[in-house]
């Protein structure tokens, strides 16, 4: 999962409503910063040894997507309200924001978190030479995204 992708998923209804309605909340994912996968990305196109790899990135810690939702809640300094909806509930909502495939992508995604613990990855660290981010992190970096 992309930290992004939550700008997609929950950014509106943060704004408008301050709550996050989704199907799975103790699902847990390990999303990546885009700023830590720019970072592969030149040190991967920039330096020595990485020609011919290919790189599988994780973010460097798992959360549910309450916790994530809390994270977006502390940046922000507002409460956001977690309301458990039926993932026909949350394919309709999803759908208003992405396309068909997307949406089940993102379902398929999240009930995998509930399931078996997502992997995570240190990958960022062991090419540049610094953690990778955290969700909590991301999401002090787009708190205005979601005031």
């Amino acid at each position: 999962m992309f930290a992004t992708n939550s700008l997609w998923w929950w950014q509106k209804s943060i704004r408008e409503e301050g709550v996050v309605r989704m199907p799975y909340p103790e699902a847990r994912t390990a999303p990546v910063h885009e700023r830590d996968l720019a970072a592969l990305a030149v040190a991967a196109l920039t330096e020595p040894g990485h020609q011919g790899r290919a790189y599988p990135v994780w973010g460097p810690a798992a959360s549910t997507l309450r916790q994530q939702v809390a994270d977006i809640a502390t940046a922000t300094d507002r409460e956001i309200a977690v309301e458990e909806i039926t993932v026909e509930q949350a394919r309709a909502e999803l759908g208003t924001t992405m396309p068909a495939i997307g949406v089940e992508a993102v379902l398929a995604g999240w009930r995998a978190g509930t399931v078996a613990p997502p992997e995570v990855s240190t990958i960022v660290e062991q090419i540049t030479g610094r953690p990778g981010r955290t969700f909590a992190q991301w999401a002090q970096d787009h708190a205005a995204d979601f005031r």
